[in-house]
């Protein structure tokens, strides 16, 4: 499947975050905190989306056995990633996540970061836990 950001972008802001390997304990946990706020999400007009360098077969496996409500994509190459400026070590993307809208990142942040960034945007008035 092939996903065209610049139409995500123009239908709502896009969480794009980026990841080593679905399975790992640090990245199911990030994507397990982005399901579980996803209703809100989706209220708020905030698209998901997950990159990392793995084979969609197996990024399709990590979706449905966590049930993820958001697409996982494939980026075997690298192109995204570094279209981004998303460093790599031994071939996998660092940790980062980014917000956009109308094609302009207008935040970006380590991925560790996803899930309080997640709340914020459902909850903008509160202070950070």
């Amino acid at each position: 499947m092939v996903v065209d950001l610049a139409e995500a972008y123009a239908r709502s802001v896009v969480l794009i975050y980026f990841y080593f390997r679905p399975g790992t304990p640090i990245c199911t946990m990030h994507a397990c905190r982005l399901r579980d706020s996803f209703p809100e999400l989706g209220r708020r007009n905030i698209e998901v989306l997950g990159i990392s360098p793995d084979h969609p077969a197996r990024l399709k496996q990590f979706e449905t056995r966590h049930g993820l409500p958001f697409r996982l994509l494939s980026d075997s190459n690298g192109r995204i990633a570094r279209a981004f400026g998303v460093s790599s070590r031994f071939g996998l993307p660092a940790r980062r996540a980014f917000l956009a809208r109308d094609g302009i990142v207008f935040w970006g942040g380590p991925a560790s970061s996803v899930a309080r960034q997640a709340r914020k945007l459902i909850h903008p008035g509160r202070p950070k836990p």
